[in-house]
């Protein structure tokens, strides 16, 4: 990249240059990434295409005779289906198998919930725009001038109209806490991702008045092993050196383990079909640990500052490739999960190399969330 050229960034990119320079030359300079993606990351990207198929066909509808255009009855008919064959593209070898059949039924679980939890709900609104890319100018509002050295691009999760007033509509697949005490919603009020997205409807003549934030949690819930039942349903509990079924006094067979040292229990991996049954009651007993939505409010104070922001992570962006250097941030390395890039910049490898780290390829799109989603 030259001096002269205009840098696309991204709220991605800026978050990333916060967290570690070295990371924003590895991953957006260089475009290292993973030979494979890490779990969370495919199935969040799975469940977003399908949120996407859904919001599409409720702004689409279908077409009758006269040309009204009307919504779709259930417009999450086939979005599962079509997800589903989408991630059978890239079934994986023997060694991931397993995990990919986990991760298809977790995918199809959180769907299906979703639908279920807000399907009726949502004949109140009116869809306008699902994953609505955008680029645009960054501008200093101090003084309304224009950057050369950027712009700034996105990806919309959608605009939904309640009752006339017009809502920017984000959507989160977490990990975290959603309880409506709990500090995720306390972090979103200073969220530059939606200022952003809100500035950026501004500017398309969108008139966003407020943010529906709309969160699915990824289940906490992990694959179990399940007792193997003799032919009387009873489970079976061995002794550990005879390999003789352990008996109570009275001479019935033990169900449960009493030392772990000196007995196990017959067991078999729970099937992929089983785990996903559990998630699905599971969401039906406690929904709204799964599921929530909540309007965020935007102060106009809090969108120009993040327009300060866009406007300084331009310049500290443009400074380290012009002088090409990309300081550490040693505290980002390790903390709720392992820098990708740990085992490189601990382990000697050479950033100028021009060759990818092991485990990484080189991508010539860097920006592939302008085509995925955010």
């Amino acid at each position: 990249m030259t001096d002269n050229e205009t840098t696309i960034t991204t709220n991605s990119m800026n978050q990333c240059c916060n967290k570690c320079k070295r990371k924003l030359f590895l991953f957006y300079v260089c475009g290292y990434r993973r030979v494979r993606d890490s779990a969370p990351i495919r199935i969040g990207s799975a469940v977003h295409y399908g949120l996407d198929l859904y919001k599409k066909n409720r702004i689409n509808g279908v077409k009758v005779p006269d040309g009204r255009i009307l919504c779709i009855p259930d417009p999450s008919e086939g979005v599962i289906d079509a997800v589903m064959q989408k991630y059978n593209e890239h079934e994986p070898d023997e060694q991931y198998r397993r995990d990919w059949e986990i991760e298809r039924v977790t995918i199809a679980a959180m769907l299906s919930g979703y639908f279920w939890r807000w399907g009726v709900r949502d004949n109140d609104i009116k869809y306008i725009e699902s994953e609505g890319r955008f680029e645009q100018d960054i501008v200093n509002p101090a003084t309304g001038k224009k950057s050369r050295l950027a712009r700034v691009a996105g990806v919309r999760d959608g605009i939904v109209d309640c009752d006339g007033i017009l809502k920017l509509l984000e959507h989160k697949i977490t990990s975290k806490d959603i309880d409506p005490d709990s500090d995720y919603w306390k972090h979103l009020l200073i969220d530059g991702q939606i200022s952003l997205y809100m500035l950026s409807a501004r500017n398309d003549e969108y008139d966003i008045q407020e943010i529906l934030y709309d969160v699915l949690r990824k289940p906490t819930i992990k694959p179990t092993r399940i007792p193997i039942l003799d032919a009387d349903s009873l489970k079976q509990v061995y002794n550990n050196e005879t390999g003789e079924r352990e008996l109570n006094k009275n001479g019935s067979v033990k169900q449960s383990v009493a030392d772990k040292d000196t007995q196990y229990l017959l067991t078999r991996d729970e099937t992929p079909d089983e785990y996903g049954q559990r998630i699905t009651e599971d969401m039906g007993k406690r929904p709204d640990f799964y599921f929530a939505r909540r309007e965020i409010p935007r102060l106009e104070d809090e969108i120009i500052e993040y327009q300060y922001e866009l406007w300084q992570m331009a310049h500290i962006i443009n400074d380290c490739k012009k002088y090409n250097r990309y300081p550490r941030n040693t505290d980002a390395c390790i903390g709720i999960g392992t820098c990708e890039y740990f085992d490189a910049c601990t382990g000697g490898y050479d950033i100028n190399s021009g060759i990818p780290p092991k485990g990484f390829i080189k991508v010539d799109n860097i920006h592939a969330e302008l085509e995925q989603g955010d």
